[in-house]
């Protein structure tokens, strides 16, 4: 076993501490407390998947007692008490609590690691079950999502299409008109609205898209003429704040890759 998990051994006998640890440093990062404070402070330090704890700990206070309290600190941990003087009534306590086991000492190292390696793999499982479980409702947030999206898209494509339609019909109008500066005017300005509706277009489709892995899709970028549509677009909603936008580019410039 990989010795990942965090395990705590709670005993006031520290030559029995340590020789615990010893025994379970292969399946786990081991730490020791002498008393239930001192327990408290490393679980909450680092939250013990697995908790060894004696049952009778120093100023008269039980190792039962202590369970509840490194159950709430790591609700998804095991718990198994040791005692060197068992009695129903622990018994029972370490039932009610739901202690993973109740051994009594003098034990078996060997069944003592093979039941700490039990609880360990129970612990592993709980785990893997939550993040299997937060993996659904990842899921099904994004499938909602989606469903929302396209309602979404729905929505807004229709007055796209209609904005679109409109705009060539106000161009055909206008290529009637004598007026050639009139002409070249709505030209330009049909040209410029319907790039904005196309990149709302493809904003709708990257929605839509969001499920599906996404990959850059480069290509060849003329920057001088990018940038004049850019001025074109934004230079009549800064002059009506009083705002001047100048547009100053070597028109040789090179031609860049990207999305």
């Amino acid at each position: 076993m990989t010795p990942h998990e965090s395990i705590l051994i709670v005993d006031d006998n520290l030559e029995l501490a340590e020789n615990l640890a010893e025994l379970f440093e292969d399946i786990g990062t081991v730490r020791i407390a002498g008393s239930a404070d001192e327990a408290l402070k490393l679980a909450g330090e680092h939250a013990p998947d697995l908790a060894l704890v004696d049952v009778r700990l120093p100023r008269d206070r039980s190792g039962v007692d202590l369970v509840p309290a490194l159950r709430r600190i790591a609700p998804e941990g095991e718990v198994m008490l040791m005692t060197g003087n068992a009695t129903l009534d622990t018994a029972i306590a370490a039932v009610r609590h739901g202690v993973f086991a109740y051994v009594q000492k003098p034990f078996e190292p060997a069944d003592l690691l093979a039941l700490a390696e039990r609880a360990i793999a129970q612990v592993r499982l709980r785990k893997e079950r939550r993040e299997l479980e937060m993996r659904a409702a990842e899921a099904e947030a994004m499938a909602a999502l989606g469903r929302l999206t396209a309602a979404l898209a729905h929505e807004i494509r229709n007055p796209v299409n209609a904005a679109m339609l409109q705009l060539e019909l106000m161009h055909r109008a206008a290529t009637r008109s004598s007026d050639e500066g009139m002409r070249a005017g709505v030209a330009d300005r049909v040209r410029l609205v319907k790039g904005d509706l196309g990149r709302l277009s493809r904003l709708l489709d990257e929605f839509l898209g969001l499920a599906r892995p996404r990959h850059f899709e480069r290509s060849e970028i003329d920057v001088p003429p990018m940038l004049a549509e850019i001025h074109a677009l934004q230079a009549p909603v800064l002059e009506s704040n009083g705002v001047t936008l100048e547009l100053d580019v070597e028109p040789e410039l090179p031609l860049i890759h990207g999305d």
